[in-house]
């Protein structure tokens, strides 16, 4: 990892066809995954928007990610928490249907590892963050997969590579009421 917080470019295990859809139902079946097995389940799900199955036009900005504080920072040391809340709008290329998959980021203001992490820093990777793991997860979609799967697969990686860049970094399956929705829809 760099010193800018930049996402992890780790190579991750890629599926065989026949072991996808497997993969896919413990994933959806599962309530409690363990963290080494996390990577393995997500990876293949959100791999499913881009292999036609989704358009991806663009990518997810800094400024998608208008972080709140939750938590104010106090004192010295570790402290302090940040929420985001994102609705993204991922449209099937050929129904031209649309589905919004909708999450929150929630960061550290500061964590052990880091340091103070500034609001502008927490923007710019989690905006990389999520942009990496839409791209694992969607060039492996099959056109069959149910866009609300795709979805969950994408929030679980995205949560997986954030918090490995910003150490406590969450993605949850909804968004904390202090955070404004910001909604990305593509053309």
């Amino acid at each position: 990892m760099s010193g800018q917080g930049d996402c992890p470019l780790v190579a991750r295990w890629r599926p065989e066809p026949r072991t996808f859809a497997l993969s896919v139902l413990a994933l959806s079946a599962a309530r409690f995954v363990p963290r080494q097995f996390a990577g393995l389940l997500g990876l293949p799900l959100l791999l499913l928007l881009l292999s036609g199955c989704a358009t991806v036009e663009g990518s997810l900005k800094p400024e998608h990610f208008q972080f709140v504080n939750q938590v104010s920072k106090r004192g010295k040391g570790a402290g302090g928490w940040r929420v985001a809340c994102v609705h993204v709008g991922i449209r099937k290329s050929a129904t031209r249907e649309l589905f919004l998959c909708r999450f929150g980021v929630e960061v550290p203001v500061e964590n052990g590892r880091q340091g103070y992490i500034p609001v502008e820093r927490a923007q710019g990777v989690a905006a990389k963050c999520a942009n990496l793991a839409a791209k694992n997860i969607l060039r492996l979609t099959p056109k069959e997969t149910p866009m609300g799967i795709a979805c969950e697969a994408f929030k679980t990686e995205y949560h997986l590579i954030l918090n490995d860049t910003i150490m406590g970094a969450r993605v949850t399956r909804t968004c904390d009421a202090l955070a404004k929705p910001v909604l990305v829809i593509p053309p």
